[in-house]
């Protein structure tokens, strides 16, 4: 799959760069500049199929060596975690400072604004979506920046890729009996999204789009099941191979994703 793929943030402490939206106001009334270290912030269980369930939970991006005194209200917050902020090893180390993020992608977070494709690591079933708001995710999540974000996310989401993905990629327990697929990006990165020409792309492209306008839609069944035809089309499926993959379609699991270590506190306490 082409396209840059980058995993989500370590904050490295939740509770201190974490915040709810009344934090949010009260740390901007505090000091408006606060605005500038706050990002809208998605927690793994949020991401979905087509859609994101946001919880209206923000992250303070405090990236290494930052002026951080240059912002009282951020700072005067932080500092209420002072304790076990510095308990981490990284900082007991020197790395960087203890009112830091853990490991923030210092390198890519300038993409997180930018459209996007958003999946989850580990669920029963492939949970991706676009985004448009520019929010950051948290570790369990992956980003993709590509072209044809519409197109590259059908085929994703396609029963032909989930048919692929149980075959092919590393599981907790069996994944068509309730195990969980795990869809690191090394692996989402090597799966291949056929080539098409914009005549193949555009009824894809416009069926992820209805969906994704409205994906509570009592049509949206309908609308997969076609995707997942043009997507056999474009794979050059036999019938037989179609009825084997329609044969083995499991139930969605939307509410039950398994986050490996999702609670960052942890790093915190490490000794």
């Amino acid at each position: 799959m082409q396209g840059r793929f980058y995993r989500g943030i370590l904050t490295g402490f939740n509770d201190a760069f974490v915040i709810d939206a009344a934090t949010r106001e009260r740390l901007i009334e505090e000091d408006p500049n606060s605005a500038e270290l706050i990002k809208p912030w998605v927690n793994g269980h949020e991401i979905l199929k087509w859609r994101c369930a946001w919880s209206n939970e923000y992250l303070l991006w405090v990236p290494w060596h930052f002026p951080i005194e240059k912002f009282p209200a951020v700072y005067a917050h932080l500092q209420r975690f002072k304790d076990d902020l510095s308990r981490r090893p990284e900082v007991k180390d020197g790395r960087y400072e203890w009112y830091v993020l853990g490991r923030y992608g210092a390198e890519y977070h300038h993409e997180f604004p930018n459209k996007k494709i958003v999946y989850n690591e580990t669920s029963k079933e492939l949970h991706a979506y676009i985004d448009t708001e520019g929010r950051v995710i948290n570790k369990t999540g992956f980003i993709i920046l590509c072209d044809d974000e519409e197109y590259v996310l059908g085929i994703m989401n396609s029963l032909l890729m989930d048919y692929y993905y149980r075959h092919e990629f590393p599981t907790w327990g069996d994944p068509w009996k309730g195990g969980r697929v795990q869809f690191r990006g090394d692996r989402m990165s090597a799966v291949t999204i056929a080539a098409a020409t914009p005549e193949q792309k555009s009824p894809i492209t416009q069926r992820v789009q209805t969906i994704l306008a409205n994906p509570s839609s009592p049509d949206v069944p309908r609308l997969e099941a076609e995707i997942d035809e043009l997507v056999f089309d474009l794979y050059n499926l036999t019938k037989t191979e179609r009825q084997l993959v329609l044969a083995a379609r499991t139930e969605p699991c939307e509410d039950e994703i398994a986050e490996e270590n999702h609670d960052d506190t942890q790093t915190a306490s490490a000794t």
